[in-house]
């Protein structure tokens, strides 16, 4: 098993377990390609505050308690905490380019499991840019009739 099927899979079985005992039955399953749309929104809407250095919209794509992992390890969880750290990350630098190419995407439950590559361009404000890519495991998650990141893991 490759280094992202066992991200997906430990993703998957977290919010499995994370489901309260008891629930509400699940409703209808959602349509494949409407929630491949908003997912393929989603992430363009993810490039775009990136490059136009907006940290609080780029929250907004986030559930209230949404987080991400960093490829590094760190883990910021909450809208409040992921706008903080992509202040500091856009403060540094600025995306030039960006591109976001999903290879999988499961619903299940309710919630969308995303895997994918990511390419993005880097520089800092005086500097050329540099290069960056990686791939990503994405678990969406509908909130208030938007589906929004609720949990984001990049991996290089």
């Amino acid at each position: 098993m490759n280094r992202m099927a066992r991200v997906l899979a430990l993703v998957m079985l977290a919010a499995t377990a994370a489901r309260a005992p008891g629930a509400a039955a699940t409703p209808a399953p959602p349509d494949t390609a409407a929630v491949r749309r908003a997912v393929d929104e989603g992430n363009a809407r993810y490039i775009e505050a990136f490059k136009q250095r907006t940290p609080v919209e780029f929250a907004k794509l986030f559930t209230t308690d949404g987080v991400i992992l960093t490829a590094d390890g760190r883990v910021f969880h909450g809208r409040k905490a992921i706008e903080e750290r992509m202040k500091r990350v856009m403060a540094r630098i600025r995306m030039t380019e960006g591109r976001i190419e999903t290879t999988n995407l499961v619903l299940m439950d309710g919630l969308a499991y995303e895997t994918g590559k990511w390419w993005f361009s880097f520089a800092a404000d005086t500097g050329a840019a540099e290069p960056d890519s990686g791939r990503y495991v994405v678990l969406w998650k509908p909130e208030g009739g938007v589906w929004k990141l609720h949990r984001d893991i990049g991996v290089r």
